[in-house]
């Protein structure tokens, strides 16, 4: 009798084991998915870095030119004023007043 629990033990036993085995496969399986989804992930990440790195230095290089404008229209100004020292400037409110 003791023989035959010992077998079913055993048996139970062997059984568990082998389901233990494919479970761990199936994780194993699961993890390389995982894995390669990360990557994927990963890189779009990187090249979403990239775009934005892009669009950053676009709008300094337009805050660059748009101040170098600004500088070039203050200069010219001031040199029309210079021009024509006497001529007083018309301001827009009696322009609109008129």
């Amino acid at each position: 009798m003791e023989k035959a629990a010992k077998e079913r033990c055993i048996e139970t036993l062997t059984k568990k084991v082998s389901e233990l085995g494919s479970e761990m496969s199936q994780l194993g399986d699961e993890m390389k998915a995982k894995d390669s989804t990360r990557k994927e992930m990963e890189k779009e990440l990187e090249k979403q870095r990239r775009e934005l790195d892009e669009v950053a230095e676009e709008k300094r290089e337009v805050i660059r030119q748009l101040c170098f404008s600004l500088d070039y229209c203050k200069d010219e100004c001031k040199r029309l004023r210079d021009a024509f020292p006497g001529h007083q400037p018309i301001r827009p409110s009696s322009i609109l007043a008129s």
